[in-house]
């Protein structure tokens, strides 16, 4: 972005876990950053960053909003992959219609940029390949979730044909990292953390076998903004580390932190316990953007079980 004029970027979904990790990265790039959730409560406060609490499913509302802005950055979801399944209606109403009525309202008002953060974990399916997943590799999700943010990427190249707009998804694998408290239902690691800190069983699915790509949250904020720096032709990125660990793994890591095992119960049905595996190829990613992870998975665990060990002590 010309940081020689004022350049305002908005930001949605800016109180979740991604958007909150975002947010001081994107006060850096641009001169205002607008950040709207659906409900604030004690936000980080800075100079640059105007925090309004709004529904984004109203119409007239969001589009009082991009006046002048340069640049959205969409982290809104109102489903995860287990509930999009219960109801995928409400899943396409609000997370397929909502996003398409509002990149419409993004292209007649001329923003020059949007930025949709999709799903590296529930678009491709199986199977992975040896080298992991890239951008160009068959689409396949299980899930209502990945099926509905496939379907936007569609419509996000429609309107970028049709407007003009500059329309970008990233594809992130699957995100941990700190949060003020930890959520067992925002992904395994949180869910191991918080039952490794309350003496709680670890109950899996299957055998631990199956196998995801972990990506600090800190690392998907800096891939964000070299997305919104990006003037190139590419329209989808990977953003993940390539490296592939099973529960398992991620079990074992956190035993020995502790130092002594988790009990974990490994329980058995006949339906499949998600993808066998889910690694992405950043290849094009490191190329186009100059960005590839940071972070360790033992140094990001590391880090939040120390943090949250000493919360609870």
């Amino acid at each position: 972005m010309d940081k020689k004029k004022r350049t305002i970027c908005l930001l949605l979904g800016a109180s979740g876990f991604i958007g909150s990790h975002t947010v001081e990265y994107l006060s850096k790039e641009f001169s205002l950053v607008i950040s709207l959730s659906r409900n604030w409560l004690n936000p980080k406060k800075y100079l640059n960053v105007k925090y309004i609490s709004g529904d984004f499913y109203d119409t007239e509302f969001m589009n009082s909003l991009l006046d002048g802005v340069d640049c959205v950055v969409n982290m809104i979801t109102t489903t995860t992959p287990i509930s999009s399944n219960l109801d995928p209606v409400l899943d396409i109403k609000e997370n397929l219609i909502g996003n398409v009525e509002f990149i419409k309202l993004c292209a007649v008002n001329n923003v020059k940029k949007y930025i949709f953060i999709s799903s590296g974990g529930t678009i491709y399916g199986d199977p992975c390949p040896t080298d992991g997943f890239n951008e160009y590799s068959p689409t396949n999700p299980s899930s209502s979730y990945g099926i509905v943010k496939l379907a936007f990427e569609k419509y996000m190249r429609h309107y970028e044909e049709k407007y003009g707009i500059s329309a970008i998804s990233i594809r992130v694998s699957n995100p941990y990292g700190l949060s003020p408290k930890i959520n067992p239902e925002q992904g395994l690691i949180s869910n191991i953390l918080f039952k490794s800190l309350n003496n709680m069983p670890i109950e899996i699915w299957g055998d631990g076998t199956n196998t995801r790509d972990y990506i600090a949250v800190e690392d998907v904020a800096r891939a964000v903004i070299k997305v919104c720096q990006y003037e190139g032709p590419e329209r989808v990125f990977n953003i993940g580390t390539s490296i592939g660990y099973s529960i398992n793994d991620v079990i074992a890591l956190v035993s020995d932190l502790r130092n002594e095992p988790l009990e974990v119960i490994y329980k058995y049905s006949d339906t499949k316990s998600g993808v066998a595996a889910s690694v992405l190829d950043c290849t094009l990613a490191k190329r186009e953007l100059n960005w590839s992870h940071e972070v360790s998975l033992k140094k990001g665990v590391t880090e939040l079980y120390a943090y949250h060990h000493k919360k609870v002590n």
